[in-house]
């Protein structure tokens, strides 16, 4: 986690409870299924972070978060990297 906040310039509290699992699910699965520590080269490369901002009602105007506004997500692009990692089925709705 100090590697993270070091590379991506952000504080503990900025990390949302999703961006923690990401990484607790990251060392798990390099751990137990690859055999290996976490590697940060691995890591860069399949994952970046990403700032939320609130909304504020008016058009086009946001406001920073001041904790739980930073994510990590896979990335994204002509490689396909998600197709590189484990596959999973996402729930886009919590209801229930």
């Amino acid at each position: 986690m100090q590697a993270l906040c070091h590379h991506y310039e952000v504080e503990l509290q900025h990390f949302s409870p999703y961006a923690i699992t990401v990484v607790a699910v990251f060392a798990a699965v390099c751990e137990g299924y690859l055999g290996m520590m976490p590697h940060w080269d691995l890591w860069l490369h399949l994952y970046r972070g990403e700032f939320f901002n609130a909304p504020t009602g008016t058009t086009g105007v946001r406001k920073p978060v001041r904790a739980g506004c930073f994510n990590l997500v896979l990335k994204m692009g002509k490689t396909k990297r998600p197709r590189e990692y484990i596959p999973v089925g996402l729930s886009s709705n919590h209801t229930g």
